[in-house]
């Protein structure tokens, strides 16, 4: 009799643990989607720039384009994403031209809270950036190695487009100017559009 008894229970344990599991799979796993995205973005160079905070020097500030593109889910909350940044209007005008920033960055994102309305995530990217500034000005000029944190909040619009607004903080330590002053970083703020493919399990 007591081998029966715990033979319906061990069944009711089975069939409550298989209908639990049936209603959190789709939370626990997150759809692992491509997506790409464009946006203008404006940041402080923190060349000829008095303070390097995002909201400070705007009459010296760059302003371009982003282009970034992404899977949102290579393993649990972290996807990996890659971009390019062409920052080549206005800024100091400089006797050669203008002063230009490009950078071009690949590494993880983190998803790090995540509702069907919107997503806050964070970027922890590494790659090249190049700064193009007159002879005499220093050693700088040319291609640094980059380190590139950035948070991203995406309120969804659509099924597939999400508006993206970021902050951006990029470090250049291998940078030296004329004043033998190392490293550089820039950072700024960019408003733009994430589409998104359609996700799968």
């Amino acid at each position: 009799m007591a081998f029966k008894r715990s033979l319906i229970v061990l069944g009711f344990i089975a069939a409550f643990v298989s209908a639990l599991n049936a209603q959190i799979q789709p939370a626990a796993y997150t759809a692992s989607a491509k997506y790409v995205g464009v946006m203008p973005t404006t940041a402080n160079p923190d060349w000829g720039c008095p303070g390097d905070s995002p909201v400070s020097c705007w009459d010296r500030h760059l302003y371009g384009f982003e282009a970034y593109a992404g899977v949102n889910n290579v393993w649990n909350r972290i996807g990996l994403e890659a971009d390019a940044r062409w920052l080549a209007w206005h800024g100091v005008q400089l006797p050669s031209g203008s002063l230009k920033e490009y950078t071009y960055g690949i590494g993880p994102n983190v998803r790090i809270y995540a509702r069907p309305r919107y997503t806050i995530s964070g970027n922890a990217l590494v790659g090249i950036g190049s700064i193009t500034i007159p002879k005499g000005y220093g050693p700088g000029d040319g291609s640094h190695f980059m380190f590139n944190p950035a948070l991203q909040v995406e309120p969804r619009l659509t099924e597939s487009l999400k508006l993206r607004v970021q902050y951006e903080y990029q470090i250049w330590p291998s940078f030296q100017g004329s004043r033998g002053t190392r490293g550089l970083t820039p950072n700024g703020l960019g408003v733009g559009l994430t589409y998104t493919f359609q996700a799968h399990y």
